[in-house]
């Protein structure tokens, strides 16, 4: 198993290369940095099958046309991920849902990152509940309430999940922005501490790792 995690982005998202058998990789949130999540697959001789968003925000999402294009340098092309609740963050069009979206947090933000977020490519397939993405054994878990479309990252023979904006560390994500919604989170996370062995480890979309046990005992928002 290869599991990388980066730190990218001016809000320090955690983007991850994850491969279960040092074969086939998934590249799972490019916030940023796309050229040196792109370059780390290839020096690991890893063959990158999906590029997985775990919800459309935008540090989240900015580097995917950087990685895009590395991959394509490297006559490399694989599918991208995302809800279908999150599809607008996507493609042609999504500077308008991302410039909603930002003028929430940061308006001085909207003009930085028009350039990038203009190229943010199409999502190629939609994520659903229990489905599991080719080759890389993930299942997908609907996580609402950080955002609509948001998911968690299930591999059940390496204990691992990776949870996105739903499980943090000691907290849980926001749901002050459009689309939030704190009931929906709060259920949210009572399913994966119902249906998520203790022992899982969990690689959040911001900050340090945790495990789903340790969640349970120190987590106000766990339970």
């Amino acid at each position: 198993m290869v599991l990388k995690p980066f730190i990218v982005g001016e809000l320090e998202t955690n983007a991850y290369v994850f491969s279960p058998n040092d074969r086939d990789c998934c590249i799972i949130d490019p916030g940023e940095e796309g050229a040196e999540l792109a370059q780390y697959a290839a020096e690991m001789h890893l063959h990158p099958r999906a590029v997985i968003f775990t919800h459309g925000h935008l540090d989240h999402v900015l580097g995917a046309a950087e990685l895009t294009a590395a991959l394509h340098r490297k006559d490399i092309s694989c599918p991208l991920y995302i809800h279908a609740s999150e599809s607008e963050f996507t493609g042609p069009g999504c500077l308008e849902a991302h410039t909603k979206m930002i003028y929430s947090i940061d308006p001085k933000m909207i003009a930085r990152y028009t350039p990038q977020i203009s190229q943010i490519p199409k999502a190629d397939a939609y994520l659903e509940d229990g489905m599991m993405i080719p080759q890389v054994e993930l299942q997908v878990i609907h996580t609402p309430g950080h955002s609509p479309g948001s998911v968690c990252l299930y591999h059940s023979g390496s204990g691992i999940l990776f949870s996105g904006d739903t499980l943090f560390n000691g907290s849980a994500g926001r749901t002050d922005l459009s689309g939030g919604d704190g009931k929906a989170l709060l259920e949210s996370l009572q399913r994966l501490a119902e249906t998520i062995p203790d022992a899982v480890r969990v690689f959040p979309g911001h900050g340090p790792e945790t495990d789903i046990k340790t969640e349970k005992h120190i987590n106000p928002f766990v339970s």
